[in-house]
């Protein structure tokens, strides 16, 4: 139901077979996901998998990019990087639709997002996909109460480690993979990008805490990310501390970080605002050391009066 809401949403914005492109990183007023990333901008396209498809991406040098196809049953049977041509075909999928989520990275500024805009994000092609957009309908107020019952479960795990799989098979334990579908729709598997969540108990809007990260073991980039109780962003502006948003790192390549409102900014050389009771964090880590993550130690939150 989760993944049938989510490609409705994009049907009703771009139609089948082809791509939605957001302009823009993710603002707080967009709900198309929960806890989405504040390091790439997204582009989606819900696509009917029945004859298989061809899909055509920009080369990029230096640029971060990576495509993940996710099928109804919340699966990732492929994850790409770079571009280049990529054919398909009906039967490497288990579902009639997927959808394919490129993730193009960017520092956010103006400029770079309108490279990623008007010069790579035409070059997406989708070809050969059958017309039909026949996808079973979901009925959205049953899944949404369901969701928020499954959420303060999903708020009590510590990491989502091995939550995505490529098929049902793969999958070991069904409870602990509903809580991440419900807290982290279109999560990576763990070789692609990990995640840790984090924050103080009964966190207060506006509190001021103070938390170090140790150093994280990511190749490609890393990110600490705010949001509300129910995993959405809370404010467009000082939301993310990270590698591709000018992070301050201490001299072991740790990093401090203040949360709360306003008044909590000078208590360390990076600044997360959290206007909302009962937020917390996704600290994300893309191309991880696997091994040294899943060690990785989120550090405790310290209140500061």
């Amino acid at each position: 139901a989760e993944s049938r809401a989510f490609f409705a949403d994009f049907l009703g914005r771009a139609g089948i077979n082809t791509f939605f492109h957001f302009k823009t990183l993710t603002k707080a007023s967009d709900h198309w996901v929960v806890s989405p990333n504040l390091d790439t901008i997204y582009s989606l396209a819900i696509i009917n998998a029945r004859r298989g498809f061809t899909l055509t991406l920009p080369d990029v040098k230096d640029r971060f990019i990576s495509t993940q196809i996710i099928t109804e049953d919340h699966l990732t049977p492929f994850y790409i990087y770079g571009g280049g041509t990529h054919a398909f075909s009906a039967a490497d999928f288990a579902t009639d639709f997927v959808g394919v989520g490129v993730r193009m990275g960017t520092n956010g500024t103006p400029d770079d997002v309108r490279i990623v805009v008007e010069q790579l994000q035409p070059k997406y092609q989708i070809k050969g996909a059958s017309p039909e957009a026949d996808l079973a309908p979901v009925d959205k107020a049953v899944l949404e109460k369901v969701r928020a019952a499954l959420m303060p479960e999903y708020s009590k795990l510590p990491n989502t480690f091995g939550a995505m799989q490529k098929t049902a098979a793969d999958v070991a334990d069904w409870e602990y993979f509903t809580y991440a579908t419900a807290g982290a729709w279109g999560l990576s598997a763990d070789e692609n990008a990990m995640y840790a969540i984090g924050g103080p108990a009964a966190a207060k809007g506006g509190q001021c805490y103070v938390a170090t990260f140790p150093k994280v073991p990511a190749e490609a980039f890393f990110s600490i990310t705010a949001y509300g109780p129910q995993k959405y962003l809370m404010t467009d502006s000082d939301n993310v501390v990270g590698s591709n948003h000018g992070v301050k790192l201490e001299a072991d390549g740790s990093c401090k970080v203040a949360f709360g409102s306003e008044k909590c900014r000078g208590l360390a050389p990076n600044f997360l605002a959290t206007p909302e009771d009962g937020w917390s964090i996704l600290l994300r880590a893309y191309k991880p050391d696997v091994a040294a993550f899943k060690a990785y130690k989120v550090p405790e939150f310290r209140k500061v009066d």
